[in-house]
């Protein structure tokens, strides 16, 4: 096994402690922020021999992004969070994307990042739409009545409106957030590393490869009119408390540690 199959894998298993109901938001961004910076401190570590056959053994390519073969739903127009978090978790990766209609797309990159990208991206996409939806239908519900209405009583579902969207906008700034820290943290802590430099190198040669193909520039996607402040604090508000420490992730005094296994 490689070094980077060795790396996969142990995102896998890092990922795999995410994959449950009581995950929290938090917990999830935390969990990508993790499986990044393995993936970057992999890069980093391997020798200059390795890291030059690693290169000639895994050009630069465009490599399609089927949202069905990762249990996602396919959409035939474009979702713009969606976007934001997959393209964030590709620049982390060294990887970019482009649009191929709906929320399909091609992740530009070396084998290795693309496939970490991917399999990151499919996690997060598919853990925001369940917690979001979880979220939404416990608000939703909670404010339904039921039997006769109460002389004065409204009937209004009004929190509800605009909830998954809000959720689903603030949960992925938190995570383009971490991952921002995560690649200042370190760039700090190798700054006196040569190997440092690998990571603009592959983010300008994947740009150069991008430079020499014919693509067009997408149209810019607005967000959804009706926002609900219910549900950006709740896509928010606990990840703001996220520890990010050693080989597993916590949310400070509120839960316990969960370690790679």
């Amino acid at each position: 096994m490689t070094p980077q199959e060795k790396t996969i894998d142990l995102i896998k298993k890092l990922l795999a402690q995410a994959n449950d109901d009581a995950t929290t938001q938090a917990e999830a961004a935390a969990f990508a922020a993790k499986a990044a910076e393995i993936a970057a401190r992999e890069q980093l570590e391997l020798s200059a021999i390795d890291w030059t056959e690693r290169k000639a053994g895994q050009p630069i390519g465009a490599f399609h992004f089927w949202p069905e073969e990762h249990d996602i739903k396919h959409s035939k127009v474009r979702v713009k969070w969606m976007e934001q978090l997959i393209g964030s978790i590709c620049r982390s990766q060294n990887c970019r994307i482009i649009l191929c209609g709906g929320n399909t797309y091609d992740i530009i990159g070396r084998k290795g990042n693309v496939e970490i990208a991917s399999y990151l991206a499919a996690f997060l996409v598919r853990f925001v739409v369940n917690m979001s939806e979880r979220d939404y239908r416990k608000v939703f519900y909670g404010n339904r009545t039921s039997g006769r209405r109460a002389p004065g009583e409204k009937r209004t579902v009004t929190e509800a409106l605009g909830f998954k969207e809000s959720w689903r906008q603030a949960f992925v700034a938190e995570v383009q957030r971490r991952l921002r820290e995560q690649r200042d943290e370190i760039k700090v802590q190798y700054a006196s590393n040569t190997a440092l430099v690998r990571l603009d190198d592959e983010a300008d040669a994947v740009q150069e490869w991008m430079s020499h193909q014919e693509y067009s520039k997408a149209r810019f996607l607005t967000t959804k009119r009706t926002s609900n402040y219910r549900g950006m604090q709740d896509g928010q508000r606990a990840g703001s408390k996220v520890d990010v420490a050693g080989r597993g992730v916590n949310e400070g005094d509120f839960s316990e540690t969960k370690k790679i296994s």
